[in-house]
């Protein structure tokens, strides 16, 4: 049966001084099949001898095994019952196989190998465009970004992908995920806000464009808009607009409508009650 097989298949690797040693290549290959089917810890089934720093010389242990087991003639009981359909061998089917294992095997050393080596060296920041993230046709406020503040939980979770060999990529998804959680919550509170803010009737909005112009004129823009975006409410708006316009809540105001909280008055009434105080104060000089 031995004449009949085509032996120019057969990997270098398992032919020495121009005989094939299918044995040895029948042994490779089921490592080979083994570690594509459950990646198992070759430093388990291979000699002491041969694992250096954790390693496993396959190379090594199988020029040793060859050198073990030389002997006459070709054992071609050694070949895989799926490679020998009616009891015939085919070489060059198991090559193709073994290849493939091999490819495979290569595939996963390549990837293990560009893992990270450290939990640090995994990247976990937000992305700066939050676009993807956002519902169609909302825009994040001004100045507005998105930070984990959680460094132990990031640490731990770097960690973890460290432990379990994920590659940066499967890290980027994990980290998605919680930016897309951030990003809804930040969107459902600003909705609330919004809904909260237009209780203060038609005017609501230009009173929200006053308070941000003016902290824009007062304070640097990074500070400016930490205090637009903490207004979260009525309340909120009413305190700022109070703050802004150096009078308290409760102080009398002369207006033609009678009213004394500065936070009720609209935008026209505001106006007038200011240009009232500032004659007033011309007077008094």
């Amino acid at each position: 049966m031995a004449d009949d097989l085509d032996l120019t298949v057969v990997p270098e690797t398992f032919v020495t001084e121009g005989k094939p040693d299918i044995a040895a290549w029948r042994q490779s290959y089921d490592e080979l099949a083994a570690f594509k089917e459950s990646a198992p810890d070759l430093t388990t089934v291979v000699p002491e001898t041969f694992v250096k720093d954790g390693k496993p010389d396959l190379n090594a242990f199988r020029q040793s095994y060859d050198e073990l087991t030389k002997a006459g003639g070709i054992d071609t009981s050694v070949i895989p019952d799926a490679y020998k359909p009616e009891g015939k061998p085919d070489l060059a089917a198991w090559r193709l196989a073994y290849d493939e294992a091999a490819a495979a095997k290569a595939q996963a050393d390549e990837k293990l190998a560009a893992l990270p080596a450290k939990p640090e060296e995994y990247s976990f920041d937000p992305p700066e465009d939050l676009t993807p993230f956002l519902p169609e046709g909302f825009k994040m406020p001004e100045g507005m970004k998105l930070e984990f503040d959680d460094k132990d939980s990031i640490d731990a979770l770097k960690q973890l992908a460290l432990d379990e060999k994920m590659p940066q990529a499967t890290v980027d998804k994990i980290r998605d995920m919680l930016v897309k959680h951030n990003v809804n919550t930040i969107v459902t509170g600003m909705k609330e806000r919004d809904d909260e803010i237009k209780t203060l009737g038609p005017n609501a909005e230009s009173r929200l464009s006053v308070v941000q112009r003016s902290a824009e004129g007062r304070l640097p823009a990074e500070q400016a808009a930490a205090l637009i975006n903490s207004i979260t409410g009525a309340d909120a708006l009413r305190a700022v607009e109070t703050l802004m316009s150096g009078s308290p809540g409760n102080r009398n105001i002369n207006t033609p409508g009678g009213k004394t909280n500065w936070g009720e008055l609209s935008i026209n009434e505001r106006i007038a009650a200011g240009l009232a105080q500032r004659a007033e104060s011309r007077k008094r000089a």
